[in-house]
């Protein structure tokens, strides 16, 4: 059935990802100008650069977490230079993406 009926519904979540990206790069662009949005061709998976609010993305991600509940990706678990990196998966309804940016902010800003 994917194969066959699936291709409306894989253009609908497509755009709707999109959608969700361009909210959080919108969002990350007003309200944490010290962040910075990776390019890339990943539908669901945003690289955000944290490397002028630290050098260890593990000990970042842990504070948002406490401070906020907010479960993110550093980049240190992916290997290489993730030291200055934190990954977002963005496949979530519009309303959560909304609610852990807003929980990403605090925690930038406080």
């Amino acid at each position: 059935a994917a194969y066959t009926k699936g291709a409306d519904w894989l253009h609908q979540l497509k755009n709707y990802l999109l959608g969700n990206r361009e909210y959080l790069e919108k969002f990350i662009s007003d309200q944490l100008p010290q962040l910075h949005v990776v390019p890339g061709t990943a539908t669901y998976l945003v690289w955000i650069d944290v490397g002028e609010v630290t050098d260890d993305s593990a000990a970042l991600a842990q504070q948002i977490r406490e401070k906020t509940g907010l479960i993110i990706n550093p980049g240190t678990y992916y290997h290489g230079n993730g030291n200055h990196f934190i990954r977002i998966n963005i496949a979530y309804p519009l309303a959560q993406i909304k609610d852990g940016l807003n929980r990403l902010a605090k925690a930038i800003n406080d």
